[in-house]
């Protein structure tokens, strides 16, 4: 069985707290494994689609079979993919973010795992030049890597050459995830599914990223956290076990700064206000939930 709905972005707006909502549907079937990078690692294309059934193979029954990729918004080459492998009925699912709130998440992510070593957000987009990191994968501090992937409109063209508009669902993260959030959105999408209204039992909010510090790095070369507590464990009872390890937690790991209001409007008037333009158009929306006041 192959999907008929997949989660395709973008990346930092909110799809891996998507995914874990949607995984507790009772009518909806999610493969096991988040990111399943079918369409965008050849490795992977190249097994064909019998190795991507395999993913799926707990969903006879399910009316909603589906998986998520962010990777999938970003490369030219996979709606042509999608389209020759689940025809042009399939769903397709964006979810999107204010672009510089993205972009500066994916910085800090880069930051987290240690592959962005420049200092500052903005020295990282010093030597952007447009038109990059669609065509392959290049490498994790291409400037281009966190501006392309913000200009929407201009991602969201390459798969309308494939797949008409009705079948694609675009969600906002503020909408969805934001302060004072409400489900309509989530209804919404469930409907565009053709799944059940569906209510969880917690709310859902998207978490911020955080960025390890020098001490989780250390820890990490010794097997991480579970490795460090692991040594004690045997000594310690379950309630210090839990108290030792909220602490290391807390020791090593700090929420980033945000971006000053004004370095925050300077970056969206010169990336990305031509696009959100476009995607006003598209969407027939005002998107002034990322440029307006409220936004700085």
């Amino acid at each position: 069985m192959l999907p008929n709905v997949v989660v395709i972005g973008a990346q930092k707006a909110g799809t891996t707290t998507l995914y874990e909502w949607l995984a507790t549907h009772p009518g909806i079937y999610l493969a096991p494994s988040k990111e399943v990078h079918f369409f965008d690692r050849d490795a992977n294309y190249n097994q064909g689609p019998e190795w991507y059934e395999q993913h799926f193979s707990g969903a006879a029954g399910y009316r909603v079979v589906g998986e998520v990729t962010p990777d999938y918004m970003q490369y030219d080459y996979v709606p042509g993919r999608m389209f020759k492998v689940l025809g042009p009925q399939v769903k397709l699912v964006m979810l999107l973010r204010n672009p510089v709130a993205r972009a500066y998440s994916q910085f800090n992510f880069h930051k987290m795992h240690g592959v962005e070593k420049r200092k500052s957000f903005e020295q990282a987009l010093e030597s952007y030049k447009p038109g990059g990191a669609c065509d392959r994968f290049t490498h994790w501090f291409d400037p281009s890597y966190y501006v392309e992937r913000s200009r929407y409109h201009e991602r969201i063209t390459r798969f309308l050459e494939y797949f008409p508009k009705e079948q694609i669902f675009v969600g906002i993260f503020e909408e969805m995830f934001g302060p004072g959030a409400g489900s309509d959105t989530l209804q919404r999408l469930l409907a565009f599914l053709g799944a059940e209204a569906f209510i969880p039992q917690q709310e859902v909010h998207a978490n911020a990223t955080v960025v390890k510090t020098g001490l989780d790095r250390w820890m990490q070369a010794f097997g991480g956290k579970a490795g460090l507590t692991g040594l004690v464990k045997k000594g310690l009872s379950e309630k210090n076990y839990s108290r030792l390890k909220a602490r290391i937690h807390g020791m090593t790991r700090y929420s980033p700064p945000g971006l000053k209001p004004e370095v925050k409007t300077q970056l969206m008037q010169r990336y990305f206000m031509d696009d959100i333009r476009q995607l006003e158009q598209w969407l027939e929306r005002d998107l002034s939930i990322w440029y307006g006041k409220a936004a700085r």
